[in-house]
């Protein structure tokens, strides 16, 4: 298998054919045998199109073996030399832009010593001399790298240099956000194509169990997230899920930071007054209660997160972003209705509406206590959200002590009447005869 084979279906023919004696070219000349720096090559020269050098960053093959003499050579090669921006203190290949959030943008980087592709962070360039925000980040960086759970992203290092450029390294998720989970969930149920396994409600809600653990933990270390919702949620391609950016998050107990970074769309995250996405705020954040936010206020994101989850639906509608934070400020949400299925369990419902209780202490004490809940509802055993009526819960569980005994009531009762209604039925026989 050649080195360049990630290229395989991506390049026109002409350029497959002679692109040995170009890998070969490339090496020579750089003194690395860098793939993806090779790709970045092909498309400076018009080789290869924006699209494909796109996939070609997104793919992982075999473990990429070098030797130190690259090492050394990468060290004293000038900055042209590897076609793209590099981080701030050298030491990632900054391959190309994949995502921008409040703060900063993110990028697919290439670690060049250990040769992993990773998701590289950089402060936005607005943002260098703002020493209020350029806090944030840095806060963002160090709460992020000391919550150490499986279930929130790894960050791997962080790189600063003299002029103020601020970023850090962090695990490359392979997989999709949340929210393309729940748009492919529904395109599937709009064109009545059967849905993925993944998809189905046990699975989804596995991954709100996953979330909850990670958030939970995170409380346990008195930090509050303050901006949950679909897009800061990543699905990996084999089952992981991971909580993503920690940009607003705070330790409870600190100091407000200030700075003003906003959307003018009630998914996008906001800074100011109120602190988060508009959609996803609690009723206390929404009226700007900042130093009153503890778990209670993720827990209520979660909460409409799961509704989104189980419904295909946004939780919280409104026209313009004036209208999305009324309806969250009074903890307004729509009716949880799913449009392609049969209705919700009562018992998930009642787990939302405890979650999304407009008043704090209505909802869970702990995320644990709404993770034991889910876990409960999905085996079939009691939620302590929802009160089962007791014909139900005698009826319909067998196993229930008393189903037996009611069981058997009906059935004398029933037989009585069955006689007595025979007897009736003989006499006006005996008489009419």
């Amino acid at each position: 298998m050649n080195p360049w084979d990630t290229l395989h279906g991506l390049v026109d023919e002409e350029v497959w054919i002679s692109i040995g004696g170009q890998y070969a070219s490339f090496q020579q000349t750089m003194g690395t045998g860098d793939v993806d720096l090779f790709a970045q090559y092909l498309y400076k020269t018009g080789k290869l199109s924006k699209d494909s050098l796109g996939e070609v960053l997104r793919r992982r093959g075999r473990p990429e073996l070098g030797d130190p003499k690259t090492l050394r050579h990468r060290r004293d090669a000038p900055d042209a030399a590897t076609f793209v921006p590099r981080s701030p203190e050298q030491g990632y290949a900054l391959l190309g832009k994949v995502g921008e959030g409040s703060m900063g943008r993110v990028f697919v980087a290439k670690d060049r010593d250990l040769n992993r592709k990773v998701a590289f962070k950089q402060i936005s360039a607005d943002y260098i001399s703002d020493e209020r925000i350029r806090t944030r980040f840095l806060n963002e960086a160090q709460i992020t790298a000391q919550l150490d759970h499986p279930n929130i992203i790894p960050v791997y290092s962080l790189e600063v240099n003299q002029d103020g450029k601020l970023g850090y390294a962090m695990k490359l998720v392979e997989g999709r956000t949340l929210r393309q989970f729940m748009l492919e969930a529904r395109a599937s149920w709009e064109n009545g194509q059967p849905l993925d396994p993944s998809q189905r409600r046990g699975e989804v809600i596995e991954i709100v169990l996953k979330v909850c653990d990670a958030i939970g933990y995170a409380h346990s270390r008195n930090v509050v997230h303050r901006d949950l919702k679909p897009d800061n949620i990543m699905v990996g391609a084999f089952g992981e899920v991971y909580v993503m950016d920690w940009g607003l998050a705070r330790v409870m107990g600190a100091p407000e930071l200030g700075g003003k970074v906003s959307g003018e769309h009630g998914g996008l995250t906001r800074v100011g007054d109120a602190v988060g996405t508009p959609a996803y705020m609690s009723p206390e954040q929404a009226q700007g209660k900042n130093d009153r936010l503890d778990g209670g206020s993720d827990q209520y994101a979660l909460g409409l997160i799961l509704q989104e989850l189980l419904t295909l639906q946004s939780s919280v509608l409104g026209k313009t972003v004036r209208d999305v934070m009324k309806a969250a400020a009074s903890g307004e949400r729509e009716v949880p209705r799913h449009r392609y299925s049969a209705p919700l369990p009562p018992e998930i419902l009642a787990i939302v509406a405890k979650a999304c209780a407009f008043r704090v202490e209505d909802r869970y004490a702990t995320l644990k206590a709404m993770a034991d809940d889910l876990r409960n509802a999905l085996q079939g055993r009691p939620v302590s959200a929802y009160r089962v009526p007791f014909w139900r819960l005698v009826l319909v569980r067998r196993s229930h002590p008393w189903f037996w005994v009611i069981a058997g009531l009906i059935f004398v009762g029933a037989s009585l009447v069955g006689l007595f209604v025979v007897g009736l039925l003989g006499m006006e026989w005996l008489v009419g005869g």
